[in-house]
């Protein structure tokens, strides 16, 4: 009985024990701004995700089962990255395309 006595004076009650998932980061830091960009980060891989999930399904759903799988998890994969890539990208991708397509329209010969 003297032993059981000994270990429990070792360990804390329930209420004074510090836990492992307990969170120390506070969620009312973050500004409107990185909210918002942070949103835009997952819709974009979100959207891109799910273009290259129904691609692959798509292109690959007359093949048999594990082609099937592993082309909609590649596609899937890729498409993930691809949209949050495009939405990183965006500030210098949207400026090019605007000025792409403004010489197109001046310049009739490029067809």
């Amino acid at each position: 009985m003297l032993g059981l006595h000994r270990i429990y004076r070792k360990i804390p009650p329930l209420h004074l024990r510090k836990f492992c998932n307990k969170s120390h980061r506070n969620d009312k830091n973050f500004t409107n701004n990185e909210i918002a960009i942070i949103t835009l980060l997952y819709g974009g891989g979100m959207g891109g995700g799910t273009y290259g999930l129904v691609d692959g399904y798509m292109k690959s759903r007359k093949d048999d089962f594990f082609d099937c799988v592993g082309a909609t998890i590649t596609f899937g994969m890729f498409g993930f990255l691809s949209g949050t890539g495009m939405v990183l990208l965006s500030p210098i991708l949207i400026p090019i395309g605007c000025i792409v397509y403004g010489i197109r329209c001046i310049d009739k010969t490029i067809r």
